[in-house]
């Protein structure tokens, strides 16, 4: 009880820090876009759900900018997103300058959220079986030709009532756009770029043993086209 206690004080600590941080000059990187704006409007009113998108479209555009993942990851943390809290505070902890503030606070909470019992540290392994899943995010804005969405939050989640529920899978897309999720067990999931908010995607993948599947996200199966699991 202790330690619970301990991670929801970090947690309140966590909000109040996203907020109050001036915009000054801390960390070498891009200008932070118009979304940034209206996600620490959301995030001074407490609302991550709403900041959470906001964040991720800001992301899209500036995916360098340190104060967007640590407050993503903030804002994670607080509506229980486990996976993207850990992946988004592991980027901080990875990228931010070794006195910056932010990294100091993404490492006590992986600290904190560790010593509860759950390590925050890869999924675990598959037997035999386990495949590939592989492929690359693009997209257009302003018909403009398509380009690689580089540091994008993917998750592969295993569907309920099949044999990959439960699994939860998440990884970011390399400079190029491309993913890699390794030791994956066969059978249905669902590829998405958000668990909360509208998404970009949401398409269904079917894994088979031992094998690798390609899958590639553009506009031409993005939500605005396509759904595989609507009202989700």
């Amino acid at each position: 009880m202790r330690r619970a206690g301990a991670v929801c004080g970090l947690l309140a600590a966590l909000v109040v820090a996203a907020c109050q941080r001036p915009d000054g000059p801390a960390r070498p990187s891009t200008r932070a876009p118009a979304p940034a704006v209206a996600a620490r409007e959301a995030l001074a009113r407490g609302d991550c759900v709403a900041a959470m998108p906001l964040l991720q479209a800001a992301l899209a555009a500036a995916p360098h900018e340190l104060r967007l993942h640590y407050e993503l990851a903030v804002c994670a943390s607080r509506v229980d997103a486990r996976e993207q809290a850990i992946a988004e505070f592991r980027w901080v902890v990875e990228h931010a300058p070794v006195e910056a503030e932010e990294r100091r606070i993404a490492e006590a909470w992986l600290r904190e959220v560790e010593a509860l019992g759950e390590p925050a540290s890869a999924p675990e392994r598959p037997g035999p079986g386990g495949a590939l899943v592989t492929g690359r995010a693009l997209w257009a804005e302003d018909g403009q030709p398509p380009r690689p969405r580089a540091r994008q939050l993917l998750h592969l989640v295993g569907l309920p009532g099949t044999p990959t529920a439960g699994r939860h899978e998440v990884v970011r897309t390399d400079e190029r756009g491309e993913f890699r999720f390794t030791g994956v067990p066969a059978g249905p999931y669902m590829l998405t770029n958000r668990v909360a908010g509208p998404p970009t995607w949401r398409v269904r993948v079917e894994v088979e043993a031992g094998r690798e599947t390609r899958v590639e996200l553009t506009p031409a199966n993005s939500t605005r086209v396509r759904d595989d699991f609507p009202g989700s």
